[in-house]
């Protein structure tokens, strides 16, 4: 507007609107709302980051659920066994009977019912046999030889020694037995030879020595006889060349789990197997039975498998599937695996040793537990990972933020305490920070799942804010027990990590000039003939602004003006005050004893402009033709903490008086 002189006024005055902005901090951040969460009584606010982006209405999306699964499994250590037969039994056997005939030992025939005045006597040494029958060559753990002795003879047998020998090893003496004397007419003998430690073959005989002790008026009826009666006890033999009778031999042995992370009381599997390979490595037919004394069927029945005719040398391959097996072993940690074994007795004679083994190797597979009553220990559950932009308010890497709390939504339909472990990964254009979170929450069940809210705070956590990731990654993993709870378990017991929410406190620390930009406004005056006054009859020019400031820091005020509105603030055509300057300063705002804006402050001021500065404000009469305003608002920093509300504003008025000249150009 072009003001009338007035007498005796010699300059002619316009005034021209520069800036009329009144911003309000909450104004600034409100296209933020998915990372601001600004307190409507208060004006307080706070950054907040939530994953998964919850829906402006209702109950969020769930970050990541999983079942437990497939997790209730363990894959037993596979494991070879070997057991050796041990020491062999052979059964004892009653020898038959010997008679020494009195006129073998006298070397001649008595006349029988005769009396003989007067017998001298004499001295004898005889072998008889006592042969083994199907034995051609025992190695002797423990056993003897029994043998009697009944003298018919009508006189005594004295210094009687009975020797056994090995004809089959050249006649080696086994053992020997000093019986001394024995009576005449039915008198009695007996002892026994140790074979423990021995090795003899079959081909065995007895030596008698000794000799008849005189005799006086003996009556002779017939030829009488010393008869001999020989008793094989069972033996225990290491080695045995013979015909072998059945043996029985047994073992337990046991699958280990890897680890502890599975104690089993009782258990379902809903998947799984065991494969047995059985060797028999001693030269004759066996039958070998096996069990897994843990396990039953569906049914109830024991497992049980029966391989009726195990070759010697040719491996046999048992294939136990475990799937709806009840599983209740004896240890928590391990898995039973039983046989028994009985040799067929031969027809031919075999040589056995007692090392001679059953080979049987374990080859297992990952049993998969449909149910587990039992204790867990460190489970862990891969929930999904999650990926999000982060797009912070400009100028926020120049602020600080004084502490954070983060909030991890649970929901465990699983009866043990667990743990997520969350691994947070940040990522800005200046590189990567990382948060590991670890926190326990509450058991609950499927029927009746127990949701739980965790909160975590600290220095790592507000330090991995203050990075202002533009990306952030989650990536959970839930630890199921603790190894001391009892519980029960199924597969479809599940837990939930609904969300993750980072909220700091309203408090921050400026470290630097920030910036405020509220959007610039059309300020364009058009008018070509006052340009014109101002080229012939300028004189001078000031822009006047009043500044109100609700902030509780003091801030400093820039005009930028540019005809471009995209380069309001990157490429401006005059600043006010120019660039070189300071820019116009405000005062804090006075404060409560909370530290928090308790009014406002107002300041004005004025700057002085050159005449090719006034024109830059005035356009010429082209409607194409626009001009913008903006104004800066710059925080400066702090060094300590303060509060800066979404309420809080700044109000800024400025206006340019451009005095001109009152003469004859003026009013052409």
């Amino acid at each position: 507007t072009v003001e009338p002189p007035a007498a005796p006024s010699t300059f002619f005055v316009i005034s021209i609107p520069v800036a009329n902005d009144s911003t309000r901090v909450g104004e600034l951040v409100g296209d933020r709302d998915d990372f601001l969460e600004i307190d409507d009584d208060t004006g307080g606010m706070k950054l907040r980051v939530a994953m998964p982006l919850p829906p402006e209405f209702g109950v969020p999306d769930v970050l990541g659920r999983a079942e437990v699964g497939e997790n209730l499994a363990v894959t037993p250590t596979a494991n070879s066994f070997s057991t050796a037969i041990g020491d062999l039994s052979i059964p004892g056997q009653t020898n038959p009977e010997v008679e020494v005939r009195l006129s073998t030992l006298l070397g001649r025939e008595l006349p029988t019912g005769t009396t003989i005045p007067q017998l001298p006597g004499s001295d004898f040494d005889l072998e008889v046999p006592l042969s083994l029958a199907n034995v051609t060559a025992l190695e002797i753990a423990t056993g003897g030889l029994s043998i009697s002795l009944d003298n018919g003879f009508p006189m005594d047998i004295v210094n009687l020694t009975l020797i056994l020998r090995d004809n089959g090893a050249g006649g080696a003496i086994v053992d020997q037995i000093d019986l001394g004397t024995v009576a005449a007419n039915g008198g009695s003998a007996s002892g026994r030879f140790s074979l423990a430690g021995r090795t003899i073959s079959g081909d065995l005989a007895l030596t008698l020595t000794g000799g008849t002790a005189d005799g006086e008026n003996l009556t002779v009826d017939g030829d009488p006889s010393l008869v001999i009666n020989s008793e094989l006890e069972t033996l225990l033999v290491t080695e045995a060349t013979a015909l072998i009778p059945q043996q029985e031999f047994q073992d337990d042995q046991t699958l280990n789990f890897p680890d502890d992370r599975i104690q089993v009381i009782e258990a379902v599997m809903s998947e799984g197997g065991l494969t047995l390979v059985v060797t028999n490595n001693i030269p004759i037919i066996m039958e070998v039975e096996l069990s897994l004394p843990d396990l039953q069927d569906a049914e109830g029945n024991p497992r049980v498998f029966l391989i009726d005719s195990l070759i010697s040398g040719v491996p046999r391959t048992i294939s136990f599937d475990l799937a709806n097996n009840t599983f209740a072993p004896a240890d928590p940690l391990q898995m039973r695996i039983a046989y028994r074994a009985r040799t067929f007795a031969s027809d031919t004679e075999v040589t056995i040793r007692s090392a001679g083994e059953i080979d049987i190797q374990a080859l297992t597979q990952k049993l998969v537990f449909s149910r587990v009553q039992g204790r867990l220990n460190q489970i862990s559950i891969a929930l999904p990972e999650e990926e999000r932009s982060v797009e912070f308010p400009e100028g926020l890497d120049n602020v600080n933020i004084a502490t954070a709390n983060l909030s991890v939504y649970v929901t465990s339909g699983v009866g043990f305490r667990a743990d997520v472990d969350i691994l947070f990964t940040g990522t800005n254009a200046k590189g990567t920070e990382t948060l590991v979170v670890r926190e326990t929450f509450n058991r609950g069940n499927p029927a009746n799942p127990v949701r739980d809210v965790l909160s975590v705070g600290g220095d790592e956590l507000t330090r991995f804010l203050n990075h202002l990731p533009t990306t952030i990654k989650v990536e959970p993993v839930v630890i199921i027990g603790a190894g001391a709870e009892e519980e029960l378990i199924e597969t479809h017991h599940f837990v939930s990590l609904d969300s993750v929410v980072f909220l700091t406190k309203p408090r921050l620390t400026i470290l630097a000039d920030t910036r405020i930009d509220p959007d610039p406004e059309d300020v364009s005056f058009r008018d070509s003939e006052a340009r014109d006054k101002i080229e012939t009859n300028f004189n001078e020019a000031v822009v006047l602004t009043t500044i109100e400031s609700s902030i509780p820091v003091g801030v400093g005020v820039r005009l930028y003006i540019s005809s471009d509105l995209a380069t309001v603030y990157t490429n401006p055509t005059i600043t006010v005050p120019d660039m070189s300057l300071p820019p116009f300063q405000v005062p804090a705002a006075p404060v409560d004893a909370n530290g928090l804006s308790d009014g406002t402050i107002t300041a004005s001021d004025s700057l002085v402009l050159g005449k090719q500065d006034v024109l830059e404000f005035i356009l010429e009469d082209d409607p194409t033709k626009s001009l913008f305003s903006g104004v800066r608002v710059t925080l400066p920093a702090t060094g300590a903490e303060v509060e800066i509300r979404a309420t809080d504003f700044i109000n800024v008025i400025a206006g340019l008086r451009v005095e001109l000249e009152l003469n004859a150009d003026l009013l052409k």
